[in-house]
């Protein structure tokens, strides 16, 4: 008998079709930077996705920094934004004309309240391309 309910607490377990929903359920808040190569440098624009069913205010904080041979620069922006369910925004866009050898680091936030409830960052080197 136990090892009926042990199958039976097993098979329940595996199969998808009890517990897929749960599986498969994305992420609340995703905030991400798409990249896209240009011929005049490399474009990064900033988006948050709001997977929740509710229709939220949210801040978002993202840092830039670049260092080359010309140098280093850094910059930072944010502010409030809505999101409806379901909705993607674009928040910032940035552009980068970068040289061989810089290097670069983003960092996106976003908040709600004290709290991030979603973050991204990357870094990345260019040498010798």
């Amino acid at each position: 008998m136990i090892l009926i309910i042990l199958l039976t607490i097993t098979m329940f377990i595996a199969n998808p079709s009890t517990n897929s929903q749960q599986e498969l359920k994305p992420d609340k808040y995703i905030a991400d930077i798409e990249i896209e190569k240009m011929s005049s440098g490399t474009k990064f624009q900033a988006v948050f996705q709001n997977n929740s069913s509710d229709w939220v205010k949210f801040v978002y904080r993202i840092s830039i920094i670049q260092r080359g041979i010309s140098g280093h620069n850094s910059s930072s922006e944010g502010g409030l934004f809505e999101a409806a369910p379901g909705e993607k925004i674009p928040l910032s866009q940035v552009n980068l004309n970068l040289q061989n050898n810089d290097t670069y680091s983003i960092t996106l936030e976003v908040f709600y309240g004290q709290e991030v409830i979603a973050e991204k960052a990357i870094r990345s080197s260019l040498q010798n391309k």
